[in-house]
């Protein structure tokens, strides 16, 4: 089994033990991934990845479309203000 990273981990498991243990130890690693993956799931409507930030906005477009629609249009657009419509 490949080691766990802490790569994203730290930002979705918490403060508290055992998520701000880097100990190394495989079964603390393991208890702050499993809180981790519950904190995004319980707790989190949708989660992006800068990486992938296009399909990123797609996703927030399709699953928040009254605060998300256009996102995409305007992020590739050359406008340096877009201002909302009221």
């Amino acid at each position: 089994m490949e080691p766990i990273t802490w790569k994203y981990i730290e930002f979705f498991c918490g403060n508290a033990f055992p998520c701000n243990s880097r100990s190394g130890k495989d079964e603390i690693t393991k208890q702050a991934m499993m809180k981790a993956m519950h904190n995004v799931e319980h707790n989190f409507f949708a989660v992006g990845v800068l990486e992938q930030f296009d399909d990123t906005l797609k996703l927030f477009e399709k699953m928040l479309p009254r605060f998300f629609t256009g996102a995409t249009e305007v992020y590739h657009s050359d406008s340096k203000f877009v201002y909302a419509k009221n």
